[in-house]
């Protein structure tokens, strides 16, 4: 994230001066809180309803509907900015930036293509921008889960990452309306809630979990254990269990063994209570909270049952 948290200060700055009503929801986005999107996008849709002809608002609006998933929203409210004349160089780039990303995920590499070559704003901005508009020329293999843009076919990869998309959207019970976008190459951390991941090669699986998981609701845990055990759930269901298990609470140092337990663990809650409390326990960013709120019990209580039902030798 330190990429994206550099940019969001450097433009903040500026956006400050003259954001007036904009003003709270950029201190919030600026902090990358996941948790708080919908926040921001209330705050920034406040700002448009005092001011609705400002094309920085739209902007602000429209790169925040991105970073939630919401491309073909975020895109009208991005087309609307540029026929207007916006306060400064960086947000018209960060405009077109964003639109380019919208049209991507809306299936239109070509037209992403031409909103890229039109940043012109920085440094970084610009090398993202160039970078981005290279792949658009790549090959694109079209699923309905993914889309996956690699410098030379990869079908039996691309078919794979479908596979286990569908997998897990039908395992947490999220439905995908736009493509996850997985680009076959190393590029910037992408917020969480923008449906595209960069994997230079290997197991695409993990990068997958993240967006999937996060579309089950717009709030999340913040604790390790729950975010570890969800991503480890949905990426690798069917990991065997490791002997002797260790108490949940000891669990600090994430290897493959401690995800493996977080995972079980979030598994049997699923086949144990459902998945409907699973996904209300997940939405709450206070596990202790959200474990009482979704089964009536502690974490220790839900714990020790667990532990009872993974049999003595545990």
């Amino acid at each position: 994230m330190r990429k994206r948290s550099v940019l969001l200060g450097v433009l903040a700055a500026t956006w400050m001066a003259w954001a007036g009503p904009a003003s709270e929801g950029i201190a919030l986005w600026k902090q990358g809180d996941t948790n708080r999107f919908q926040e921001v996008a209330r705050d920034f849709r406040h700002a448009l309803a005092v001011d609705p002809q400002n094309p920085d608002y739209h902007s602000l609006l429209g790169r925040i509907l991105l970073d939630l998933g919401e491309p073909q929203e975020a895109s009208a409210e991005l087309h609307w900015t540029m026929g207007f004349h916006a306060r400064d160089a960086a947000t018209v780039a960060e405009t077109h930036l964003a639109q380019g990303q919208c049209l991507e995920l809306l299936r239109k590499p070509t037209h992403a293509r031409l909103e890229y070559e039109k940043v012109h704003g920085g440094q970084e901005l610009t090398r993202q921008a160039q970078g981005r508009a290279q792949m658009c020329q790549w090959p694109r293999q079209n699923l309905p889960h993914v889309v996956v843009v690699a410098p030379s076919a990869m079908p039996a990869e691309a078919a794979k990452a479908e596979s286990d998309v569908a997998r897990m959207c039908a395992q947490s019970g999220v439905a995908l309306e736009f493509p996850i976008l997985v680009y076959v190459a190393n590029g910037p951390e992408v917020p969480e809630g923008r449906q595209q991941v960069f994997v230079p090669s290997g197991a695409w699986a993990p990068a997958l979990a993240r967006i999937v998981a996060w579309r089950i609701a717009p709030t999340h845990s913040t604790d390790p254990l729950v975010r570890h055990g969800m991503l480890q759930w949905l990426s690798a269901p069917d990991v065997a269990l490791p002997k002797p298990l260790v108490p949940l609470s000891d669990l600090k140092e994430w290897t493959p063994d401690a995800d493996a337990e977080a995972g079980a663990f979030i598994g049997w809650l699923v086949k144990t209570y459902g998945l409907d409390a699973c996904r209300a326990f997940w939405t709450d960013p206070q596990s202790v909270r959200g474990a009482l709120t979704a089964y009536h019990k502690s974490l220790g209580d839900l714990e020790a049952e667990w532990l009872k039902a993974s049999g003595p030798s545990s």
